[in-house]
């Protein structure tokens, strides 16, 4: 994008992408503009725009992994060498990239670490962090995949942008549900990688018509707002406070799950989902404002 009417443009045509667009306008400029090298009397972009991306992935994964959201500048340059050997850049190029990457629009110094370097805004680093997921969703990195979704309560936004890259890099959902279901289910009730893995799966379930079963895993609050999903079993799945809205669940069955909190309209249809030997905490009927305890009631 070259101009502030094509960024626009662009904003304007894929809405539910926007901050993408927004990244990539950047991205663009210093891959185009500003990160280039001499060859011979000519200027050429040093690295790709998925180079860029992908190294950006790499310090946001790193960053996430760490803990931390700066980190020092010989791990950006462990980082650097790490991308320049597994793209097999020469020498030349991959000293100029370890010398860049600390220049680097979206990089700037940290102010809670003295010398150190972290994203320019914390949504950048949400950002690269769910692209760098949906990279991983997209080779089936097992082991990666477990590594990330072990660390803590993955950001709602990153699983957002994960789910983006996803769908823009044409990935299978069916494959990546059963990869995460594989993963999960190896893990304790109370590990964060339950937790996360419902989060993935129910947006990969957004809009899906191909009937699916998932087994133990545990999805956040909020799980179906703004969601179709259709045709799916969940078994043996524990939900946090859980508001179903019109039409969405169809033909869906809930056996043996455990509900925090059934938030419903009093007429609500939903296509005829069932729920079978669930334990349902309480009751919400949103249109009466009327809170239900009791089990037989409810």
């Amino acid at each position: 994008l070259k101009d502030i009417d094509g960024l626009l443009e662009q904003l304007g045509k894929t809405p539910r992408d926007y901050f993408y667009q927004f990244v990539n306008a950047i991205v663009e400029r210093e891959a185009q503009d500003k990160w280039l090298t001499k060859s011979g009397d000519i200027q050429e972009p040093l690295l790709s725009e998925d180079e860029h991306y992908e190294l950006l992935c790499m310090i946001a994964q790193e960053m996430w992994l760490s803990s931390t959201d700066a980190l020092k500048p010989e791990v950006l340059d462990v980082i650097s060498d790490l991308f320049s050997e597994a793209n097999a850049k020469e020498p030349s190029v991959a000293r100029q990239v370890k010398e860049r990457l600390k220049q680097h629009s979206l990089i700037t110094s940290a102010e809670t670490v003295r010398g150190a370097f972290s994203f320019d805004h914390e949504d950048f680093r949400k950002f690269f962090l769910g692209e760098a997921m949906g990279r991983l969703l997209v080779k089936s990195a097992r082991q990666e995949i477990q590594a990330v979704l072990g660390v803590g309560s993955f950001p709602l936004e990153a699983t957002d942008h994960a789910i983006q890259y996803f769908r823009r890099h044409k990935g299978v959902p069916a494959d990546a549900i059963k990869l995460i279901q594989e993963i999960s289910a190896a893990e304790l009730p109370t590990s964060f990688v339950r937790e996360n893995a419902g989060a993935l799966t129910i947006w990969l379930l957004d809009g899906e018509t191909r009937p699916t079963s998932i087994e133990q895993m545990n999805f956040p609050a909020e799980a179906f707002s703004g969601k179709n999903v259709f045709g799916v079993s969940f078994e043996r799945c524990y939900f946090q406070p859980t508001r179903l809205t019109q039409n969405c669940l169809k033909q869906c069955a809930f056996l043996d799950c455990q509900f925090e909190r059934f938030e419903i309209a009093a007429s609500i249809d939903v296509g005829g989902a069932k729920l079978k030997r669930c334990e349902i905490g309480s009751l919400l009927l949103l249109t009466k404002d009327e809170q239900i305890f009791d089990p037989n009631a409810i």
